[in-house]
């Protein structure tokens, strides 16, 4: 006759206890490195210039968006913005760039929201923070600014 198996021991149900639990820990541990991974890729997009050096390509199109406000729309370059200028029957002017960068886009959005009007991407923010032009610029590689500048006192 078979005998009947023995019955687990209080140390094996221990052990087993121990197993599951290191299981849990490795389970977790292996969570959360792959969501410090994903995290890290994604903040690594988000900063990636895009071959735009950040501070003199933000002060060039900052340039560029006032002279186009003047009337002085600057020609098109090579995988640069691509800068329009429609004045309104009110006498209100309205400059539009596509192709924007988001780094640019970012820098220079701060500066001509304080100048006027500002829209990225057909939004236009009711509070502006640095973190919400941040999100607008960053929605794609390129962005399309829309500003209106105040008219001269």
């Amino acid at each position: 006759m078979n005998a009947p198996p023995p019955s687990r021991t209080f140390s094996d149900r221990r052990r087993a206890a121990r197993r599951r639990a290191r299981l849990k820990r490795y389970a977790l541990a292996g969570g959360l490195a792959a969501t410090l991974l994903a995290a890290a890729t994604v903040w690594l997009l988000i900063r990636a210039d895009h071959g735009v050096p950040s501070a003199a390509g933000a002060e060039q199109f900052l340039d560029h968006m006032v002279a186009a406000a003047g009337g002085v729309a600057p020609p098109p370059s090579p995988g640069g913005p691509v800068f329009h200028v429609e004045r309104k029957s009110n006498g209100q002017i309205v400059v539009t760039a596509e192709r924007v960068p988001p780094g640019p886009c970012v820098s220079a959005g701060w500066k001509l929201v304080r100048r006027g009007m500002l829209s990225i991407n057909g939004i236009t923010p009711t509070r502006v923070s640095a973190a919400r032009l941040a999100d607008l610029c960053n929605q794609s590689d390129s962005a399309t600014v829309v500003w209106i500048p105040r008219p001269p006192e």
